[in-house]
């Protein structure tokens, strides 16, 4: 069976380009639907990027720290598709994996629609809630979801917080040189611009008031 080539989706955010952040598989790893694979950095936020389609990675395509175009292929996975052999290419849903068949749900109704489902042993949360878990210090993984879908929302993060969850180590900043990305890296690249295409002019002028200090005066 040919290999599955997954893309780097468009995050809905209007950006054409991410950062390879993290690799979460490598070579010779067996993957599922849904499997987060990579975490990627946009000018935004850091996104978890789930699998489309299983199989067994063959190849990684990119390396961490690279920048890469939204549509470039990153990752090759042998064996992905679907009982016919067919790939099995299904929407990605940014910070909460690939959306369900519509046909298969409806099959299968729920009880409770907002019943929360079964963990899978992937955190699920969206990137504004990962990224105040960052601030915060808290591990992610040790908080318990009470959002609709299971997923963790903000106040879970600081009633973990309040109760004492284990916080993420410290990155020790001394002596180090900390790569430009995400946010900074955008508004750097806007600074560049304006300071290279804009030029820094300061125009002075002297004007007599005299005449017109002396009028105040004489209302006064």
């Amino acid at each position: 069976m040919s290999d599955q080539v997954f893309a780097l989706p468009d995050v809905g955010e209007g950006l054409t380009e991410a950062e390879i952040v993290r690799w979460r598989v490598a070579p010779g790893d067996t993957v599922a639907v849904n499997d987060p694979i990579v975490d990627i950095e946009t000018a935004k936020a850091v996104v978890e990027l789930p699998s489309p389609f299983a199989g067994v990675v063959r190849e990684l395509l990119v390396t961490e720290g690279q920048i890469v175009e939204v549509g470039a292929p990153i990752l090759a996975v042998s064996g992905g598709g679907d009982a016919d052999g067919h790939a099995a290419r299904t929407p990605v849903l940014i910070g909460y994996g690939v959306m369900e068949d519509h046909a298969h749900s409806q099959q299968a109704p729920t009880a409770k629609a907002s019943a929360a489902p079964a963990k899978s042993g992937r955190v699920l949360a969206k990137p504004p809630v990962r990224a105040l878990a960052r601030e915060l210090g808290v591990d992610i993984s040790r908080v318990t979801p009470t959002g609709p879908y299971g997923d963790v929302t903000r106040d879970d993060v600081r009633a973990a917080l309040g109760q004492g969850s284990t916080p993420l180590p410290a990155a020790s900043s001394a002596g180090n040189r900390t790569p430009v990305r995400g946010v900074q890296r955008s508004m750097a690249a806007a600074m560049v611009a304006s300071a290279s295409s804009a030029v820094a002019v300061s125009v002075w002028k002297d004007v007599d008031v005299s005449g017109t200090v002396a009028a105040v005066a004489r209302l006064r």
